[in-house]
């Protein structure tokens, strides 16, 4: 079936519209921890290289214990210091990108004892 744009909006139904097209972003790089304390941790990672454009990062963490991952917050930058941190077990940290149109793969693991 052919519609013609101009027409529906003489109509008054507004026309189609075009959906947004943006890819997801890609893979998050260079995850590193910079420093950490007695119940924090400081968390710095390059944006991905590929892909969308990137809106915000989860900051996921997993005990090694238990395996399963859990988004601890959110990020804007490229950088976070996460406080108050399970202290005394083995944790790991990954970042995932995210925009409109969906999630990049996670980055790199890092390994943190507090």
């Amino acid at each position: 079936m052919k519609y013609d744009d101009k027409q529906l909006t003489l109509l008054g139904w507004g026309g189609r519209t075009r959906r947004n097209t943006l890819p997801s972003p890609g893979l998050v790089r260079h995850l590193q921890a910079l420093g950490q304390g007695d119940d924090w941790v400081s968390l710095s990672w390059k944006q991905p290289a590929e892909g969308g454009r990137v809106n915000a990062y989860k900051v996921q963490c997993r005990l090694l214990s238990d395996g399963k991952w859990r988004d601890v917050n959110v990020a804007i930058k490229s950088k976070i210091t996460l406080m108050e941190q399970p202290q005394g077990q083995k944790l790991e940290y990954r970042i995932v990108a995210v925009n409109r149109s969906g999630e990049g793969l996670p980055s790199n693991v890092v390994p943190v004892v507090l």
